[in-house]
Order: structure tokens, then sequence, then C-alpha cells
């Protein structure tokens, strides 16, 4: 029950960072295959669906999909540990969180072949993509945004 609460969290987050941002948005309560939260524009009806992946890991770049029927996925880096000689050793601050919120369709050419060990998910390396920073925080909810067309 545990391991569910930071998905969760990191669902609420990803909610939580669109609203503050004027950009309506709702999470889906029941476990949606395809995608966690949807944003949306009332103006025009056009809806983001947004899925979301979270390493706990600081600067994680590896993350598992299953599928990808999303328009957006946001993966959240929670930086609370760092990993040293196999050891994890806690941040001291776990206030750095990043998003790094990318076009489906671009992490759909990231993906790599599904391996016995990752239970039918393809496995993500965000790091293979050389322009992933211009993905993070505020550039990447603007890409929301425009995707919406909402005005500022």
């Amino acid at each position: 029950m545990k391991k569910l609460l930071t998905p969760d969290g990191a669902e609420f987050l990803v909610l939580g960072n669109l609203l503050v941002r004027g950009i309506y948005a709702y999470k889906n309560y029941v476990n949606t295959p395809d995608y966690d939260v949807v944003a949306l524009n009332p103006d025009n009806k056009k809806i983001a669906r947004i899925e979301v992946k979270s390493r706990q890991r600081k600067d994680a770049k590896i993350y598992q999909i299953r599928d990808f029927k999303s328009d957006f996925v946001v993966f959240v880096q929670l930086n609370k540990y760092t990993r040293s000689k196999k050891k994890k050793i806690l941040t001291e601050s776990e206030n750095n969180i990043n998003f790094i919120i990318i076009p489906t369709k671009i992490v759909k050419s990231l993906k790599r072949r599904k391996t016995p060990n990752t239970w039918g998910r393809f496995r993500i390396n965000i790091g293979d993509l050389p322009s992933y920073k211009r993905y993070e925080n505020d550039l990447g909810w603007n890409k929301i945004k425009k995707f919406l067309k909402i005005k500022d």
C-alpha cells in the first residue's frame, strides 16, 4: 500500500502545478491505464491527456512506460536520495523537485524494446534526448498551454 503513495503524490503534484498555472485539470481517480491527469481548455474544448512517471532518486533518467496513448508524459524527479556504491543517501532537501514535460510522440521515439524484467513495459531513458532540459519545469508547462491553445 505504501508503495502507491509516491506515484499518487506525483500525480497530485502535476495536478497542482497545472492548476496554479491557470490550466483547468483533473486527476483520474479510477485506475485508468492510459493516462493519469487530464488538462483542458474550456473555451475550445481541447484536452491534453497526461501520463505521470515518478522516481525518488535524484536526477533519475530511466523510467518505464506501458503504452503511448497520452499526449504528454510528465517525468517527476522527486530528488529524495542519491545512490553511492549501491547505497541510498538521503538528500538534504526535498524542495528540488523537477518536472520534465515531454510530448508523447517524442517519448515514443526514445522507446526501447520490452525486456522480460519490465513486466511488459518499455524502458525509457530521457537522457537519450539531448535537449531534454528544454522540457523542464516552466518550459514544459508552457508546451501544455500551447497545445491547449491557452493564452496568457
